[in-house]
């Protein structure tokens, strides 16, 4: 009795003497925006979303993070949020998946940026904003997108991509010249010669369409946050 009795006094006294918490920086988030995922790499922001229960949510590609519970933070290190829903890109198969972020209170956006989403057409203009690459521009030279085989769809075009671009948002322009969301950036196409080809990416009513139905907890009323 006497023994315990003293270490939980010692460790009261130790609790009166800590440091009060400090609290998280803010940190600002906009398509783009670094983000490394602890135990693992580093990606892009894609865009922010929310859905029938009000999460904030951030989005990026398949293969950024190892699987749920990984937490994000921010290049200085500051946390972000934590992986809520997974599910894997099959890069070798052409198989697309999403990662969903849920963010902590310390995150921020001034701007959502996108006033309109949808897929785009064979030729339309297209840039995307890369945490690797910043700003590439190019054209949609091919698309396949069917909302009932979601992992399937795949667009390609003349941008170029590299790594860190992945889960970049991948941007046009909609008819009263405001931004529309097209998809998220995957990867690049390899040359022949082995070099970097071209970027191509998941078009974004397929990827909605997979956030919807794939997800019981997050899914529901899924839909990209916007101006």
């Amino acid at each position: 009795m006497g023994i315990l009795r003293r270490v939980l006094v010692v460790a009261a006294a130790c609790a009166l003497c800590a440091p009060p918490a400090v609290a998280a920086a803010k940190v600002g988030l906009a398509p783009g925006t670094k983000l490394y995922f602890v135990g693992g790499g580093s990606c892009s922001l894609g865009f922010l979303a929310t859905n029938s229960d009000r999460d904030r949510l951030a989005v990026t590609a398949g293969h950024c993070a190892d699987g749920t519970g990984q937490e994000v933070v921010s290049e200085n290190r500051n946390p972000i949020g934590h992986v809520v829903s997974w599910l894997a890109d099959d890069i070798s198969n052409d198989l697309f998946g999403v990662t969903l972020i849920s963010l902590y209170d310390n995150t921020y956006t001034s701007d959502a940026y996108f006033s309109s989403f949808g897929n785009p057409g064979v030729g339309d203009y297209v840039r995307k904003y890369g945490a690797r690459t910043d700003k590439t521009e190019g054209r949609i030279t091919s698309i396949s997108s069917n909302p009932d085989r979601a992992r399937d769809s795949i667009m390609y075009s003349t941008m170029v991509s590299l790594e860190g671009d992945s889960g970049a948002s991948w941007v046009g322009a909609d008819d009263d010249g405001g931004a529309k969301l097209l998809g998220l950036n995957i990867g690049h196409t390899v040359r022949s010669d082995g070099g970097y080809g071209k970027a191509y990416g998941f078009p974004i009513r397929a990827l909605i369409s997979l956030i919807q139905r794939g997800s019981d907890v997050w899914g529901p009323g899924f839909i990209p946050v916007g101006r």
